[in-house]
């Protein structure tokens, strides 16, 4: 996928609401290029300035929708980047016709073609639960990894939910029983580790590499050990 910079007048209308926040009506966002968040938590302004004030955070690994990049370098937190107006995929209206927005540092979203394969890594294994399924990451030292994944189970046994929302195997993943097994390699961008195919991770303060869970806060016993 290529990075491209689509004129503002042809992709979105925006609308200021009284609280300051931009909202960019959804339809207007379909054909551009969506990149995921690699701050820990990206600040978003209503104007592309540093004297605005943030209306927003979003967090590690979120998609965000590129609808205008300014292009003009400047010093944003002390280091030079541009300005690039985002919408968000949290609705801003009851409809649902406007998602909410605002002004980022671009460096902080992470385009695919930003994204470096890794070429190595210590071995070891992150668990994980989505509320959906317990998903375990096995990565090897050559940084390509396996994702298995199962129903999550409560612990009487019983499905986390209903059997018919676990969406089982991808057709590129092959079955052990009830689990479910994929392959990829690791793809790094500033601490975000792309799980090609599979999500996000990131590598936190003391180096280790830990998964992103559902909401974007981090747990214990996310990271590999």
């Amino acid at each position: 996928m290529q990075k491209i910079s689509i004129p503002l007048c042809l992709i979105l209308a925006i609308f200021s609401t009284p609280a300051g926040a931009v909202d960019i009506a959804r339809d207007r966002t379909v054909a551009v290029l969506w990149a995921a968040v690699a701050a820990g938590r990206l600040n978003v302004r209503q104007t592309p300035s540093m004297d605005a004030p943030v209306e927003f955070q979003i967090p590690r690994g979120a998609y965000v929708a590129v609808v205008e990049e300014l292009g003009q370098p400047t010093k944003i937190d002390g280091r030079e980047d541009t300005w690039t107006l985002i919408a968000t995929e949290t609705c801003a209206d009851q409809s649902c016709t406007l998602l909410r927005g605002g002004w980022v540092a671009d460096s902080w979203l992470a385009y695919q073609e930003r994204f470096e394969k890794m070429a190595q890594w210590r071995a070891g294994k992150i668990k994980g639960n989505d509320g959906e399924r317990d998903f375990t990451y096995r990565i090897a030292a050559d940084a390509s990894f396996e994702f298995v994944t199962a129903p999550c189970r409560n612990a009487d046994s019983t499905l986390c939910v209903e059997y018919e929302r676990y969406e089982g195997c991808r057709e590129d993943d092959f079955r052990e029983g009830d689990v479910c097994v994929g392959r990829g390699d690791l793809y790094r961008y500033r601490d975000l580790v792309w799980a090609r195919g599979y999500g996000y991770l990131y590598l936190d303060g003391s180096g280790k590499l830990c998964s992103i869970p559902s909401g974007g806060d981090t747990k214990a016993g996310m990271c590999d050990r």
